[in-house]
């Protein structure tokens, strides 16, 4: 997880990896398990209201108690004994992707006539897969005004792109209220070409509503361009601008950008940017 600007994390942060930042916030506590059990993780330049548990621990403030091995130009300045950390693992498996692909396609069809499935006013849609003519890629795109009131999963075999601008409007998503207090997955999967496809992008004013208590919409992205070796450059999900709502973002193979002032209730994935004024404020429970 990488930290920058003036990004700030309401809540816990779980990595497997290094945590770094820029003297950023996190109203929680801070863990780094590293990927093997007995830790090998990291913290280097963070402030967390909470305790940090790390095998390293370098120039952070920690408001509770550092957990750690080995620590410098930190205040506190001395580790308690680390318990043993455990790798964590990824809360969605592929079964449920795959299950949640299905339930989409079981709703019905889209077959898009041309590169380009886009929505520029008020409709429903789901449960659906969109797709190319032969099962090629088709591309989701919601632009300035789009109102979309999300009835199922959708399965696009291709990239979505949610975008609008202060001139034109805000774009936005909500739940039908017959789907009350449940969440709806949207997924950009192309099993063809997950390294230069299958990714989201999310532009400036775009709204996301959920339908009632713990009712969220979660966009998917499985690109895996971060998890290949070497590392390719492909984001599998960006999100920018003033992009709020009862939005959780995962990518288990992927890099997540997080920027600008996009406000977000979880973000979980292979790897997590998180930039400018950008603020990840995690739901209870979740």
């Amino acid at each position: 997880v990488v930290m920058q600007g003036s990004a700030v994390i309401n809540g816990n942060l779980f990595s497997n990896g290094p945590i770094t930042g820029a003297g950023n916030l996190i109203t929680g506590g801070a863990i780094s398990a590293g990927k093997t059990t007995g830790g090998t993780g990291s913290i280097t330049n963070i402030h967390s209201d909470g305790s940090m548990y790390a095998n390293d621990i370098v120039n952070s403030i920690i408001g509770g108690t550092p957990y750690c091995v080995n620590i410098s130009g930190s205040s506190p300045n001395t580790c308690d004994a680390l318990p043993a950390q455990t790798p964590g693992t990824m809360p969605i498996t592929q079964e449920q992707i795959t299950q949640w692909e299905a339930d989409a396609a079981a709703g019905g069809t889209i077959v898009c006539g041309s590169t380009n499935y886009t929505i520029t006013g008020a409709m429903n849609l789901g449960p659906v897969k969109i797709v190319g003519t032969g099962g090629s890629a088709c591309n989701l795109v919601m632009n300035s005004n789009a109102d979309v009131t999300l009835l199922g999963p959708i399965w696009v075999v291709g990239n979505i792109t949610l975008k609008s601008s202060a001139s034109s409007g805000s774009a936005k998503m909500t739940i039908s209220p017959t789907l009350y207090g449940k969440s709806v997955v949207i997924i950009a999967d192309n099993p063809a070409d997950r390294l230069n496809s299958s990714t989201i992008t999310i532009e400036r004013n775009v709204a996301f509503n959920g339908s009632g208590p713990s009712s969220y919409i979660e966009l998917l992205g499985q690109n895996d361009g971060a998890s290949r070796t070497p590392p390719q450059l492909t984001e599998a999900i960006e999100v920018e601008g003033s992009v709020s709502g009862e939005l959780l973002v995962y990518a288990s193979l992927g890099d997540i950008i997080i920027k600008d002032q996009a406000a977000l209730r979880q973000v979980t994935g292979y790897k997590i940017t998180v930039k400018d004024s950008a603020v990840i404020s995690y739901a209870t429970g979740l």
